[in-house]
């Protein structure tokens, strides 16, 4: 499971540095996320530094698909896969065409689109946000990865499925709930000016 740093230090009175010993502590927007040490995550730490770069990247990308099999519109489940990517970073490049290349998965339910969209908004924020984060070469990979490959994405994306979408309560929900994700890249200005805008006029 996944908690919140600021949420275990108001409970229990603990500091970064003793959950840090124990547990995978990475940024999170203003405050830190704790994950439990997963095999997953430990075994793809010991491949990247005793395998050919090939090999810990297939590693990391067969633990991404792992975490995708079971990602629902959690915040726990969400902040699974941002700290897996957060964790695997120097392999930005490559788990940001996976997680974008799932947008394009045909027979998306709302809930499994928009969730996959949520992982890629929250890595965007964390790159924006973390100032240890937005130093790193890696986070811009992460960044301009996403700007080359959104656009193709939200097309496909609209054609598969929002305009799928045949209830009207449930498609005027979706489109909030996109415009809403839209908004905030906006806002941090992760992307070029109007960027956002043309995503909108691609999926709608």
């Amino acid at each position: 499971g996944v908690e919140k740093l600021s949420v275990l230090g108001s409970k229990f009175g603990v500091k970064k540095a003793q959950l840090a010993a124990h547990f995978h502590v990475q940024p999170l927007g203003g405050d830190f996320a704790v994950a439990l040490r997963q095999p997953l995550f430990d075994d793809l730490a010991r491949t990247s530094t005793s395998f050919a770069p090939e090999s810990a990247l297939a590693c990391a990308l067969r633990g991404m698909e792992a975490l995708l099999e079971r990602l629902v519109p959690s915040k726990y489940s969400i902040c699974d896969i941002t700290v897996f990517c957060l964790d695997n970073i120097d392999f930005a490049a490559a788990l940001a065409r996976r997680l974008v290349s799932a947008l394009g998965d045909r027979g998306l339910t709302t809930q499994a689109a928009l969730a996959r969209l949520y992982v890629i908004s929250d890595i965007v924020s964390n790159c924006c946000r973390s100032e240890r984060l937005a130093s790193l070469p890696a986070a811009s990979r992460f960044l301009s990865s996403f700007q080359a490959l959104l656009p193709e994405a939200f097309e496909q994306l609209g054609r598969e499925w929002f305009r799928r979408i045949e209830g009207l309560i449930e498609r005027a929900m979706a489109e909030r709930k996109v415009r809403a994700v839209l908004s905030a890249w906006q806002l941090c200005g992760c992307f070029p000016r109007l960027f956002e805008k043309g995503l909108e006029a691609l999926l709608f």
